[in-house]
């Protein structure tokens, strides 16, 4: 299939305005003080690379499409990741996100799963927002795909791992499922919208292999903490029960390098440049990943 507008423009748009727009659309029909979007903010404030919605600009604008078209792209896509950590931090209890008291934590159950629904429907609202498109109705497809599969991962990542010959391997299956989607969604978006759908295959492989070792690497950052937690998939823990600690980090930084690497590889057959970004995120990760490794 034929992309629009082959010339690649440089990023004149950033993650900021993808907040700004993501937040315009959660805030409709607020009035006076709203719990919701306060919430939101709280949650928004606490920082966040904003890695999704990078490269799904940065994607959008490799294949020519307006910065319009780009930032409510992005903003689907970060509405769905936000709402699956608000929902992630509510179900494991997690005390903290970022640095600061979890939505859950600060504004109560309810309001984080009030939020959690706000910002799925924010997703369909910013495809809502573009352009008549005759892609419109793969787009919505897609996002649907994401979600459920994302959901499918949360389910597993809260229930026990019964099987202990297989418990690794379970533990890597919960982390693709659970940050790979969304990944995916974000160079797969961008190419249904320019009307690329011939490598939407290959920028499924990208994303998976970049959403498993940037899972991993999460892992061995957070490994600690969910060791307290009692967070059965944390795969440096499923590491440790054979290794010695620092042995099981080690093979967990090996594991997340080449997934990252592979996660390169497939990035660089997408058109015009289109999975750079991804690429530049998977070296950076990559390089922490390394220290681990020494």
């Amino acid at each position: 299939m034929k992309v629009l507008n082959l010339t690649a423009r440089p990023a004149s748009v950033g993650t900021a305005d993808v907040d700004a727009f993501l937040t315009k659309l959660c805030a409709e029909h607020s009035h006076g003080e709203d719990p919701l979007i306060a919430a939101l903010a709280h949650h928004l404030g606490g920082g966040g690379s904003r890695t999704r919605a990078h490269i799904c600009l940065r994607a959008s604008l490799a294949l020519g499409l307006t910065d319009d078209v780009a930032v409510c792209l992005a903003a689907a896509v970060e509405c769905l990741h936000n709402a699956s950590l608000v929902q992630d931090d509510l179900q494991d209890k997690s005390p903290l996100r970022r640095g600061r008291s979890a939505v859950w934590k600060f504004y109560g159950n309810d309001t984080a799963l009030c939020l959690t629904d706000l910002l799925l429907s924010s997703a369909y609202a910013a495809l809502g927002s573009l352009p008549p498109t005759d892609q419109l109705r793969q787009l919505i497809g897609h996002i649907h795909t994401s979600v459920s599969k994302t959901l499918r991962g949360q389910m597993k990542d809260t229930q026990a791992i019964t099987s202990e010959t297989n418990r690794l391997d379970a533990s890597l299956k919960t982390a693709v499922s659970k940050s790979g989607p969304f990944f995916v969604s974000a160079l797969e978006l961008p190419l249904i919208a320019s009307g690329a759908q011939d490598y939407l295959p290959s920028a499924q492989v990208a994303a998976e292999h970049f959403g498993m070792g940037y899972q991993i690497y999460d892992d061995i950052v957070d490994f600690q903490q969910d060791k307290q937690e009692g967070n059965q998939h944390n795969v440096v823990g499923v590491l440790a029960e054979s290794n010695e600690t620092a042995t099981a980090v080690r093979r967990a930084a090996h594991m997340a390098r080449w997934q990252l690497r592979a996660a390169c590889q497939s990035a660089s057959l997408l058109p015009r440049g289109s999975g750079d970004a991804l690429a530049e995120q998977a070296e950076k990760v990559i390089e922490k990943v390394n220290a681990f490794i020494g």
